[in-house]
């Protein structure tokens, strides 16, 4: 076996191309936060909504103006008719994103600590949160126009960018910080 080395010994400068360089993986880390920036917007757009009965939305040009919300909210500077699709949207992404970012244990240890039937309530609550911006998605997106898999290719790509893009975009900058 001359020649030959074991993954695990591998040294961080060795392995994983560029020569060990931190900067293409904090480059990379970057874009991936930017492009789930940018679902994120795109999935309370939808979920705001369909909630307050909108006809149609501009998926392709995100408003980062809906990242204001929360503090407008909290200053009570939201107009009366937009808190309820605000509330709605906001609190099925917040769920969404304790799931798939806190990941289902934890979020399940926390939320069976309130009792084993409000626990298993919030899981089924997460669950219909996951559905329910996929069905947003569906309804609002279209990357194929006048296809019906337009509506579910542009809703799937959308959940696992959501769901995934950060989780991973965040690994990757440290992985590439410690590298650096």
């Amino acid at each position: 076996m001359r020649g030959s080395r074991r993954i695990d010994s591998l040294s961080v400068r060795s392995g994983g191309g560029f020569n060990g360089s931190g900067a293409p993986l904090m480059i990379l880390g970057a874009l991936f936060l930017l492009f789930w920036g940018i679902a994120f917007i795109t999935q309370l757009s939808t979920n705001e909504a369909w909630n307050a009965g909108a006809a149609s939305v501009d998926v392709y040009k995100p408003n980062i103006g809906i990242l204001w919300q929360i503090p407008q909210l909290i200053l009570g500077q939201l107009p009366a008719a937009q808190v309820r699709p605000v509330m709605f949207a906001w609190t099925v992404e917040l769920v969404f994103l304790a799931v798939t970012w806190g990941g289902f244990e934890l979020i399940h240890r926390s939320a069976h600590s309130a009792g084993r039937i409000l626990g298993v309530i919030f899981e089924i609550v997460a669950f219909g949160c996951a559905a329910f911006n996929w069905f947003t998605d569906y309804l609002y997106g279209d990357i194929a126009p006048g296809q019906e898999w337009g509506h579910a290719g542009f809703a799937f790509a959308t959940s696992i960018v959501v769901a995934y893009f950060g989780v991973i975009g965040v690994n990757l900058l440290r992985e590439g910080w410690s590298r650096a």
